[in-house]
């Protein structure tokens, strides 16, 4: 009857601690996911209008007219691309 008063515990303890073991290590193995160096510079290319010569201007038209290449205004968003 001691020893089972005595294991129990012990095995509930070692259960828990593995359990917890095990949590941790999968919650590091996701966790530790980085960007590669690759990805990095191909954002940062992409970010970057210097180089590229591209020009995009945007206007929801919520709050005044957006105001178009040929003078005229819409109240429509406008999205405008230039290269």
């Amino acid at each position: 009857m001691s020893k089972r008063k005595f294991f129990a515990p012990l095995m509930g303890a070692v259960v828990l601690g593995l359990s917890a073991y095990a949590g941790y290590r999968t919650y590091d193995a996701y966790n530790g996911v980085s960007e590669s160096d690759l990805l990095l510079a191909n954002a940062e290319a992409l970010a970057s209008d210097s180089e590229s010569g591209v020009d995009v201007k945007s206007c929801l038209g919520i709050t005044a007219p957006c105001k178009l290449s040929d003078g005229s205004e819409s109240l429509g968003p406008l999205v405008s691309v230039s290269w």
